[in-house]
C-alpha cells in the first residue's frame, strides 16, 4: 500500500527493500487527492481489498494521510493533500472499500511526520492548537468515521516524545478521545523503548526484533516493572483483527491483472483537473506532435521507498500513440535516468520540435532548486525555435511529472525562459513575474513576450501534471 499490493514472497526482506509480487500501481494519493470524490476512492479500496484477499495479504498499509507541510517531504507522492478535510474524507472512503472486502488498513503514519530532514528522529515541536487543527484532523475522521483496523504510529517525536511511546498521542488521544478499537503498530523500525510503547499504546514492533525487545518484555513482566495486564490488552488487541481476517477469508478470490489495471486507467482518468484552456487542448489527430523527453517512453508513475508497487504492466504516452495510430514522433532529449544531457540528445530534440506542429515536452518538476537537464531542454529547444524560425508558428506543451511542488519550477522556468529570450531578441529591461501568476496563467498574457510567447493553458493531475506552459510565434 497505499496505491497498489506490495507483497514479498516466501523468505524476503519483509523491510520493503526488494522486489515484490507483480501487482497493479493504482495511482499514488497525490494524485487521488486531486479528484475530490469519496465514492472514487472508495471503489479503489474495494479493488484493492479484492487484490488482497487474492494473495492473502490481511493488512494493507495505508492510507497515507500526513500533512505535505513541506516540498521536500520525501513521501509526499504518496500523502493525500495538504487540506485536512479533504485528506480526512478521502482516507475514511478508502478505509472503508478495503475493510469492506474483510481486509484491514493501516492509517499512516500518525502523527506529525512531514519531513525528510531527521525524519526518524526529529522532534515536531508545536502548539496543541496546530496538532488538533492540521495535523490529526485527516486521522480523527478517519478513525471516527471509518474504524481502520490498525494505525501506524511515525517515527519521529512529538515535543520531545517519540511517537511509539506518546501516550497522549496513542491512548489519550487516539483510544480515549476518537474510540479507536484496534491496534497500533509502529513503522518499520520506529518502536524506541519497547516497554514504554506498550505502556503508551503501542501494540505491535514491525518488523520484528528476533526476540530482543520481547526478552525485555518479559523481563519487565518479570520484574513487576510493567503490568502484565498491559501486555495482554496489546495481544487480546492483535488477536482480534487476525480473527477479524480468518473469518472474512475468501480464499477463492481472483486477482485478475489485466482487469485491474484498466480499473487503474479509471481511476487516474478522474484524477486529472483542467483548471484553464484556451484552445489548446485537447491536440488535433491532424496534428504532427514531437513527444520529447525519455518519460515519454519510460514514464515516472509512482515514488520509491517502501510503497514501490512492481507492476504487472506499464504503458506509455509514447505506446498509447503508437497504439492509436497518431502521429507523432518521438526523440528522447534527455534521460529518465540520469541528470545528463549529450549534445547527440539535444540536436535530436531541436530537429525533431522543428518538424512538428506541436512539441510536447516530457519533463519532470524535481525537488531540486537546480533543474536537471530535462527541466532545461525545454529552454533550450525554445531558444532555438526563436533563433531558427522567427517566421514559422510552432506550439510546445510541457508535460510535468512529478508529486511534489510544481510552482518554484514553473518560476524558475520562465525566469531561465526569459533570460534565453533576451538573449535572442536583445530585450534587456524584462521585469520579473510572480510565482503565483506562473502557476495560475489564468487568461493573462506576459506583456514582456505579447508578440512571442502566450501562457495558454495548464492541465494539473497531482499524480502527473501536465501543463501546457507556451505557444512560441
Amino acid at each position: 500500500g497505499p496505491h497498489g499490493l506490495r507483497k514479498q514472497a516466501g523468505e524476503a526482506d519483509h523491510l520493503g527493500l526488494n522486489d515484490s509480487v507483480e501487482a497493479v500501481c493504482f495511482p499514488a494519493g497525490c494524485a487521488t487527492g486531486s479528484s475530490f470524490d469519496p465514492d472514487l476512492l472508495e471503489h479503489m479500496g474495494q479493488v484493492l481489498g479484492d487484490e488482497c484477499q487474492a494473495e492473502d495479504v490481511s493488512i494493507l498499509l495505508g492510507p497515507a494521510v500526513n500533512i505535505k507541510r513541506s516540498p521536500l517531504c520525501g513521501r509526499n507522492f504518496e500523502y493525500i493533500s495538504e487540506d485536512p478535510y479533504l485528506a480526512g474524507k478521502l482516507s475514511a472512503a478508502y478505509i472503508r472499500g478495503v475493510q469492506s472486502r474483510g481486509v484491514g488498513t493501516s492509517i499512516k503514519h500518525f502523527a506529525a511526520n512531514n519531513q525528510e530532514t531527521r525524519r526518524l528522529t526529529i522532534s515536531s515541536d508545536l502548539s496543541e492548537r496546530a496538532l488538533h487543527e492540521i495535523y490529526l484532523p485527516a486521522f480523527e475522521e478517519a478513525v471516527k468515521a471509518a474504524q481502520p483496523k490498525t494505525v501506524m504510529c511515525s517515527y519521529n517525536k512529538i515535543n520531545g516524545v517519540y511517537a511509539s511511546e506518546n501516550k497522549m498521542l496513542l491512548t489519550d488521544i487516539l483510544r480515549d478521545q476518537w474510540g479507536f478499537e484496534g491496534y497500533v503498530v509502529s513503522d518499520w523500525g520506529a518502536a524506541n523503548d519497547r516497554v514504554k510503547g506498550l505502556e503508551a499504546g503501542l501494540d505491535l514492533e514491525m518488523p520484528s526484533s528476533n526476540g530482543y525487545n520481547d526478552a525485555k518484555i518479559v523481563a519487565a513482566v518479570q520484574n513487576g516493572s510493567l503490568d502484565e495486564a498491559v501486555l495482554d490488552r496489546a495481544v487480546e488487541r492483535i488477536l482480534k483483527v487476525v480473527f477479524s481476517y480468518v473469518d472474512a477469508r475468501r480464499p477463492d478470490t481472483v486477482f485478475d491483472r489485466a482487469k485491474d489495471h484498466a480499473e487503474a486507467v479509471a481511476v487516474e482518468t478522474q484524477c486529472a483537473v483542467l483548471l484553464t484552456n484556451q484552445g489548446v487542448l485537447p491536440l488535433g489527430t491532424d496534428q504532427k506532435i514531437a513527444y520529447i523527453g525519455e518519460f515519454a517512453a519510460a514514464p515516472r508513475y509512482q515514488g520509491g521507498g517502501s510503497s514501490h508497487i512492481h507492476p504487472s504492466r506499464v504503458t506509455s504516452a509514447w505506446e498509447v500513440a503508437q497504439q492509436k495510430g497518431r502521429n507523432v514522433c518521438y526523440a528522447k532529449g534527455f534521460s529518465a535516468m540520469r541528470d545528463e544531457m549529450t549534445d547527440a540528445e539535444l540536436a535530436e530534440a531541436i530537429q525533431a520540435a522543428q518538424n512538428a506542429d506541436v512539441a510536447v515536452e516530457n519533463t519532470r518538476a524535481d525537488l531540486a532548486v537546480i533543474p536537471h537537464p530535462g527541466d532545461v531542454i525545454v529552454i533550450v529547444v525554445v531558444h532555438h525555435l526563436i533563433a531558427d524560425a522567427q517566421h514559422a508558428t510552432h506550439r510546445l506543451y510541457l508535460r510535468l511529472v512529478g508529486g511534489g511542488r510544481v510552482e518554484q519550477f514553473l518560476q524558475l522556468l520562465v525566469d531561465t525562459y526569459r533570460a534565453k529570450l533576451a538573449a535572442a531578441t536583445g530585450t534587456q529591461h524584462l521585469q520579473p513575474v510572480p510565482a503565483g501568476q506562473v502557476i495560475r496563467f489564468r487568461q493573462t498574457r506576459l506583456a514582456q513576450f505579447q508578440n512571442r510567447v502566450r501562457c495558454c493553458a495548464v492541465v494539473c493531475a497531482a499524480h502527473e501534471k501536465e501543463v501546457a506552459v507556451f505557444v512560441v510565434h
